[in-house]
C-alpha cells in the first residue's frame, strides 16, 4: 500500500476534506491579546464542533504523514532535491497540524469549565489565550505554511514526472496564483494560504489515482 501511487492519490484528495472540515468547524477567534476577550464567545459558542475539529486536525496530521512515507516510496524520490523539500513541507504541515490540536485540547477544556459554571469568562480568557494564540499562529505558519510549501514544489514536480498533464497543471497555476493575490489584497489569510495547496493536492492526487502510477505518461527530463 505504501509503494501504490493509487492510495498517495487517494491520500492527497482526501487531505482537502479532513483539514477543510477541521479548519471550518475550529473556532473563529481573533488571537491578538487586544481582541482575544472579545472573540472568545467565538469559542464558547461552537460546543461540540470544538472536539469534532481537533480530531480532524489530528487525522490530518496522521494522512500527512502517510503521504509523506508513501511519497518516498515513489521511483522519483530518489535522490531528488525537490522531492527532499516536499517532505520537509509536508513534515513540518503534520508536526504543526498535530502540535496545534494538542494545544487546543486544554482551550476546548477550559471552554467546557466556562460553560459549566466552574470557571468564569475571564479565567477561561486568561486561561486560554496564550495557548489559542500559539495554536491559532502554529496552524496559519506551519499547517498551512508547510502545505503550500510542499504541496506546490510537489506540483511542480508531478508536471516535471508526468504525473499531471500540463493544461491541468497551467490551470491549477493560474487559480492558485489569483487566489494568493486575492487572499492577501483582502486580508484573508485563511484563503490565501488554505486554498492554493488544496488545489495542488487535487490536482496531483486526482492525477495519481487515475493513473495508479509513477510512470510518466510522456518522456519528461527532470
Amino acid at each position: 500500500m505504501l509503494s501504490s501511487a493509487r492510495a498517495a492519490g487517494l491520500a492527497l484528495l482526501l487531505l482537502p476534506v479532513t483539514i477543510g472540515a477541521g479548519l471550518n468547524l475550529f473556532p473563529n477567534y481573533d488571537a491578538r491579546p487586544e481582541f482575544f476577550a472579545d472573540s472568545y464567545n467565538n469559542i464558547l459558542d461552537t460546543g461540540t464542533a470544538f472536539p469534532v475539529s481537533l480530531v480532524l486536525l489530528l487525522a490530518t496530521s496522521l494522512l500527512l504523514g502517510f503521504l509523506v512515507v508513501a511519497l518516498r516510496n515513489a521511483p522519483q524520490s530518489d535522490g531528488s532535491d525537490g522531492m527532499l523539500l516536499v517532505f520537509a513541507g509536508l513534515g513540518a504541515s503534520a508536526v504543526g497540524i498535530l502540535g496545534a490540536a494538542v494545544l487546543s485540547i486544554p482551550v476546548w477544556i477550559g471552554t467546557g469549565q466556562v460553560n459549566a459554571g466552574t470557571l468564569t469568562i475571564t479565567e477561561g480568557i486568561n486561561k486560554s489565550q496564550g495557548l489559542a494564540s500559539t495554536s491559532q499562529t502554529i496552524i496559519l505558519l506551519f499547517g498551512l505554511g508547510g502545505l503550500v510549501i510542499g504541496l506546490t514544489v510537489l506540483g511542480v514536480l508531478g508536471w516535471r514526472f508526468g504525473w499531471t498533464p500540463p493544461v491541468v497543471f497551467w490551470a491549477t497555476i493560474v487559480v492558485a496564483g489569483l487566489v494568493l493575490v486575492v487572499g492577501f489584497a483582502m486580508t484573508l489569510f485563511w484563503l490565501a494560504l488554505g486554498l492554493p495547496p488544496l488545489l495542488w493536492s487535487l490536482m496531483i492526487g486526482g492525477s495519481l489515482t487515475i493513473r495508479g502510477s509513477y510512470r510518466p505518461s510522456t518522456l519528461r527530463h527532470t
